[in-house]
């Protein structure tokens, strides 16, 4: 989950101290850990979506051959003073992408 977060300043420090029990890391995203535990105020999120190749690292678990066509979402999210505080990189399928 952690990977997941781009942040700088008081955010990361925030979150790097926060302390993450196994049920937090199974059950809780990243976005309820900024909103409740952190007390930080979402703005508005960015999304990019492109075409692109299923490398060796996707493949397998996306059950496609290598170089098959896959979609890349990206998703930028940052705090209402507009620092941004979440980048995600989502690659599947797009019979499997979430609506």
């Amino acid at each position: 989950m952690l990977q997941n977060i781009r942040a700088g300043g008081v955010v990361s420090a925030k979150l790097l101290s926060h302390s993450w029990s196994a049920r937090e890391q199974d059950h809780q995203g990243v976005t309820d850990v900024l909103v409740r535990d952190l007390g930080l105020e979402l703005g508005e999120s960015e999304y990019c979506i492109e075409a692109t190749a299923a490398d060796e690292a996707v493949a397998s678990p996306s059950a496609v051959a290598v170089g098959s066509p896959l979609l890349l979402l990206e998703t930028l999210t940052r705090l209402v003073d507009g620092r941004p505080v979440q980048l995600g990189y989502q690659r599947g399928r797009a019979d499997r992408m979430p609506a």
